[in-house]
C-alpha cells in the first residue's frame, strides 16, 4: 500500500522576496519565477517550489537546493525527481498551497479556492 503525505502552506505575502525560501530554490528556479507578472503569482511559485524541496531535501538527506527536482515547466507535465521513485505534485489557490509526496509512484494533487459568495452576474 502506498502511503501519501499531503501538506498544506498558507502563502505569506512577500514570500519571494524571503532570502531563507528563496535560498531553497534549484539553479535557474528564481529566473523563471520572477518572470511571473504578479507578485502573488510569484509568492505562490516560491512557497511551494521551497515547500517541496525543503521535505524532499529532508527525505533524501541533501539541501534543498540540490535536489534533483524538475518542475512541469521543464518536464511537460508533473513534477520529477530524477533517479527516484518520489512521487510529487504541488498545486496553489488563493493564498494555499498543497502538496503530495509518495516514495513510490506518481501522485497528484490539486486545490481550489472556493470564495463564500459567488458574484452570480459574472457567470452570465
Amino acid at each position: 500500500m502506498t502511503r501519501v503525505r499531503v501538506q498544506l502552506a498558507r502563502v505569506v505575502p512577500g514570500a519571494a522576496d524571503d532570502p531563507f525560501l528563496v535560498g531553497q530554490l534549484g539553479f535557474g528556479e528564481w529566473e523563471q519565477i520572477k518572470t511571473l507578472g504578479f507578485a502573488a503569482d510569484r509568492d505562490r511559485a516560491v512557497t511551494a517550489r521551497a515547500m517541496a524541496r525543503l521535505e524532499l531535501g529532508r527525505r533524501l538527506g541533501v539541501r534543498p537546493s540540490l535536489v534533483s527536482l524538475l518542475a512541469p515547466e521543464v518536464t511537460g507535465g508533473r513534477p520529477v525527481v530524477r533517479n527516484t521513485g518520489i512521487g510529487v505534485s504541488w498545486s496553489h489557490s488563493s493564498e494555499w498551497v498543497a502538496l503530495a509526496l509518495t516514495d513510490d509512484r506518481p501522485v497528484g494533487v490539486d486545490i481550489e479556492f472556493v470564495p463564500e459568495e459567488i458574484p452570480v452576474e459574472a457567470l452570465r
